[in-house]
Order: structure tokens, then C-alpha cells, then sequence
């Protein structure tokens, strides 16, 4: 147990559908995308690196 790492994520959105085939992904998009403006530049740089590595997503999906 010395090496457990607690974490959850996904590399790929879109792998989500393969959970159940009433799971679909309709849009997905950077999570701070639209939120910058106004911020500090160092909070704006710290989010694009966020957004432009791919951290972080806002997923629109839909269950049937």
C-alpha cells in the first residue's frame, strides 16, 4: 500500500461511452475557457497552461 495513489481522471473524453451504451458525450470543452477575462495576468497564464495542457474539461453528456 506504500504506493497507492488515489486519482481518477480520463485521457480521453470520449472513452465515457464505453462505460454503458446509454452514455453519450455531446460536447466537451477546456474548463477556465471564458473565464480569464478580468483575472490577474498570473491567475490568466496559470489557467491557459490548465486549458492548453488538457487538465481539466467540461463535459456536456447525455444519459439514457
Amino acid at each position: 500500500m506504500d504506493n497507492f495513489q488515489e486519482g481518477w481522471g480520463l485521457k480521453r473524453v470520449k472513452s465515457l461511452e464505453k462505460w454503458d451504451k446509454r452514455v453519450s458525450v455531446i460536447e466537451s470543452f477546456p474548463m477556465y475557457r471564458g473565464m480569464k477575462k478580468g483575472q490577474p495576468i498570473r491567475v490568466r497564464l496559470g489557467l491557459n497552461f490548465i486549458d492548453a495542457m488538457g487538465f481539466s474539461s467540461m463535459v456536456h453528456m447525455r444519459m439514457a
